[in-house]
């Protein structure tokens, strides 16, 4: 009984291995195609995920370029109506120009504007930003171009005002905008406009105002610093008064 049952044992050993073959190594196929095909798509999936991402990065650098654009639009159509509104209420004849260069030196502060002698630009002439503020004035002329010394070069000068009843020689330097030969019995004073009179023009060009006054005992002038109106004359629209 014993010997019938172990026979029995290996016997039914044997069938369940046979079954094992009969019923998985069909099935290999089935479990190769699974794997590969669910593989696939966990590697696809990423792969498609990047290209949107880098799509819609794409997508945003466009918008946020043309929404730059736009408001420097908007800007220059603040600046252009602002220009218009002093030219119409003052009576003054300036020309726009664009500034289309400026000087390479880490020193020198020169720019260069698209209107020359063509448009009757002549050296002398001052330069005004759209709020009538002084930027500067033309150093040099060509057919289709001028050069501007910005009021902090070092080579720009002219005679001011300051206040009511003081004057003096404004001077660009490496080290601020100064006004030379006040003397130290000046009664100027912090926050004093600095300005200057044109003759075809009926109001006074403000320059800036004085932010800084330095007496010295060895000296017989005052030091006096000056903080410009006009800011980020190279990046803008300019107006050249004739």
């Amino acid at each position: 009984m014993y010997i019938s049952w172990k026979i029995k044992t290996k016997y039914l050993i044997f069938l369940i291995v046979v079954l094992f073959f009969i019923l998985v190594f069909p099935l290999k196929d089935f479990f190769e195609y699974f794997f590969n095909f669910f593989s696939k798509r966990l590697l696809v999936l990423p792969q498609k995920t990047s290209t949107r991402i880098e799509e819609l990065k794409y997508q945003n650098l466009l918008l946020s370029t043309k929404l730059r654009q736009l408001e420097y639009l908007q800007f220059e159509n603040e600046k252009l109506r602002k220009a218009l509104s002093l030219k119409e209420t003052y009576k003054i004849n300036f020309i726009g120009a664009e500034v289309i260069g400026f000087d390479p030196s880490g020193w020198r502060k020169r720019i260069f504007l698209n209107v020359g002698s063509n448009k009757k630009i002549i050296e002398g002439m001052y330069v005004i930003d759209e709020n009538g503020y002084l930027v500067g004035k033309v150093d040099a002329v060509k057919a289709g171009y001028c050069r501007i010394l910005l009021i902090d070069d070092i080579e720009f000068s002219v005679p001011v005002f300051i206040g009511e009843n003081s004057y003096g020689l404004l001077k660009g330097g490496l080290d601020g905008i100064k006004i030379l030969y006040i003397e130290k019995d000046s009664l100027i004073k912090e926050a004093d406009r600095v300005w200057i009179k044109l003759a075809s023009v009926n109001f006074p060009i403000y320059i800036g105002k004085i932010k800084k006054i330095v007496r010295q005992d060895d000296e017989m002038f005052l030091v006096v610093y000056v903080e410009p109106f006009s800011k980020d004359s190279l990046l803008h629209k300019l107006f050249i008064v004739q």
